[in-house]
């Protein structure tokens, strides 16, 4: 899950999704790389499945968007636009 979120701020985004996939198939019960997973997705235009899997994640554990939506993302994600 880790590597995903560390490609999605990167903007590796089929590289992030390729991670996410993995981390949810090796533990489906791992609601923040649900919502991880569901986040890449809608921010690559597949907003119904994004939305879908990030409205499963929170309805199952409120706290697993806890870091998605910081500044620090944000910044991060600015910062290797810029690179």
């Amino acid at each position: 899950m880790r590597r995903g979120y560390l490609l999605y701020v990167q903007n590796r985004e089929s590289e992030a999704l390729a991670a996410y996939r993995t981390a949810t198939e090796l533990d489906p019960s791992n609601q923040k790389a649900k919502y991880g997973l569901g986040k890449i997705l809608k921010d690559t235009g597949q907003a119904v499945e994004g939305d879908a899997l990030m409205t499963a994640a929170l309805s199952s554990d409120p706290k697993a968007n806890e870091g998605y939506d910081s500044p620090l993302l944000q910044v991060s994600a600015g910062d290797e636009a810029r690179n």
